[in-house]
């Protein structure tokens, strides 16, 4: 199973092709999808603050069909370890990362991201890496 992490959602419904094609290839290989709970705050946190019907709808539908993991205890102890590792080392990536990357490590899935370097610091998370091409489909 993969979870989708925001940047990869952005890049998707925005029609950058490796996003889309990466999408299409999960979807043909009948792979489940997940989204980190962080993950849709950030995502309707964009819509609503672009004020656009279109994000809004698109936040909408994909929720519709979207398995949320949610932040539970196990998630959430998990960061807080994770972040305190992370800070001590002088590596720390934010709060909201640390929650999407604790809650993809617990579900034990794969997080496909356009920011790996970023997430690479946390250890035991497996991490795929989405290119940032931003060209759109048409």
């Amino acid at each position: 199973m993969v979870c989708l992490d925001t940047s990869f959602l952005i890049d998707l419904f925005r029609g950058a092709k490796p996003a889309v094609q990466r999408m299409l290839e999960l979807e043909a290989d009948d792979e489940p999808v997940t989204v980190a709970a962080p993950t849709v705050m950030e995502f309707a946190t964009g819509a609503y603050l672009a004020e656009s019907p279109r994000e809004r709808k698109q936040l909408r539908d994909f929720l519709a069909s979207a398995t949320v993991l949610p932040l539970d205890r196990d998630s959430a102890v998990l960061a807080g370890q994770i972040n305190a590792s992370l800070i001590k080392g002088g590596e720390a990536i934010g709060d909201m990362d640390v929650l999407i990357g604790a809650i993809a490590t617990a579900h034990e899935e794969r997080l496909v991201t356009r920011n790996a370097k970023h997430f690479s610091r946390i250890p035991g998370l497996a991490i795929e890496d989405s290119p940032g091409d931003r060209q759109r489909t048409s």
